[in-house]
C-alpha cells in the first residue's frame, strides 16, 4: 500500500464484518454446504433407491443397481466495496466504519441467500409445485406442501419454508394458525412464527437482490425444501480488504466472495404458488 494503516484497524474492521455477517444471513444453515471449492464448478453426488430383493439361499446376490448422479453447481464471484476519503478518517478509525462494515457484510449475505433462492427457481416445475397463484398463503397449502414432501419419503427433520412479508401476514391472519391450540403462544401474541408443521420459517424480505420470485404482477412464490436437497459449494468465503487507492485519496475497504448453489434433490423442494393480493 501507498499509505500504511494501523492492523489494529484492518482486525477491527475485519471483525465488525464478520460478526455482522453472521448476523444476517438467512439461508446458509438451512442447506447442504461445502466450503473451500478448488475451481469454478463443484458436483455434488445423488443416489436413487434401491429395492431389496428376497434372499434364496445357493443363488448370486442380485445387485441393487441403485441410480448414481451428480448435480453441478457453478461458483460465481462477487464483491461490495466502498471507499472512505482520507479526510474522513480521523487517526486510525473512520467515524462510519462500522456502517461500512455492516453494509458490507449484509450485501455479501443477501447476496447468498440469493444464490439459494434462484437456484430454487431454476428448479420449479410442475411436479413439485402446490397451489395455482390463486389463493393466500394458507395451512392448506403448507399442508399440501408437507405431504408433498412426505409422499417423496423426505425426512421429516431440517425442513425450511422460506417466505415473504405478505405471505407471513396472510398465515398469521389464519385462526387456525395462530390458536393456541395449533401453535405456540410465540406466534399469537409476538405476532411471530419461528416453527410450525415441522417448518422452520424464515422471512425474506424485497430486496434489490430479486428475493422470492413472482411472476404476473401478484403471483408469488414461496419454497419448503430439506436441508440436504439444496447444495451451497463456496469457494471462498467472505474475506475482507483494506487497501489504500492513491488515485482516490481513499481507502478502499470491502469483502470478496465466491460460491454457487444447486438443487441437489427436486423431490427435496416444493414451490408453493400464492397470490400476494388476494
Amino acid at each position: 500500500m501507498g499509505m500504511q494503516i494501523s492492523n489494529v484497524f484492518i482486525d477491527s474492521f475485519d471483525a465488525e464484518v464478520k460478526l455482522a455477517y453472521q448476523a444476517t444471513k438467512s439461508l446458509r444453515e438451512t442447506v447442504r454446504l461445502k466450503t473451500g471449492v478448488v475451481g469454478s464448478t463443484h458436483t455434488f453426488p445423488t443416489a436413487g433407491a434401491g429395492v431389496a430383493t428376497q434372499h434364496n439361499r445357493g443363488n448370486d446376490v442380485v445387485a441393487m443397481n441403485a441410480s448414481r448422479a451428480r448435480v453441478a453447481a457453478t461458483l460465481s464471484d462477487w464483491d461490495a466495496f466502498d471507499y472512505e476519503d482520507i479526510m474522513d478518517i480521523e487517526k486510525i478509525n473512520f467515524d462510519d466504519k462500522k456502517i461500512i462494515a455492516e453494509s458490507t457484510a449484509k450485501a455479501i449475505g443477501r447476496r447468498e441467500d440469493q444464490l439459494i433462492i434462484d437456484a430454487l427457481e431454476a428448479a420449479i416445475v410442475g411436479g413439485n409445485t402446490v397451489g395455482d397463484g390463486t389463493a393466500a398463503f394458507s395451512l392448506s397449502l403448507v399442508a399440501s406442501a408437507a405431504q408433498l414432501l412426505d409422499d417423496n419419503n423426505v425426512p421429516s427433520e431440517d425442513r425450511t419454508i422460506i417466505y415473504t412479508a405478505k405471505q407471513k401476514e396472510q398465515f398469521l391472519s389464519s385462526t387456525t394458525v395462530t390458536s393456541s391450540d395449533y401453535n405456540t403462544v410465540k406466534a399469537l401474541v409476538a405476532g411471530q412464527l419461528d416453527t410450525f408443521y415441522g417448518f422452520k420459517f424464515i422471512t425474506i424480505g424485497s430486496r434489490t437482490e430479486g428475493g422470492l420470485p413472482r411472476e404476473a404482477g401478484v403471483q408469488q412464490y414461496a419454497f419448503a425444501y430439506h436441508k440436504q436437497a439444496v447444495g451451497l459449494a463456496i469457494g471462498k468465503d467472505m474475506t475482507t480488504m483494506v487497501d489504500w487507492v492513491a488515485e482516490k485519496l481513499a481507502w478502499q475497504i470491502g469483502c470478496v466472495y465466491s460460491a454457487g448453489a444447486i438443487v441437489i434433490d427436486a423431490d427435496g423442494m416444493v414451490a408453493i404458488d400464492t397470490d400476494d393480493n388476494p
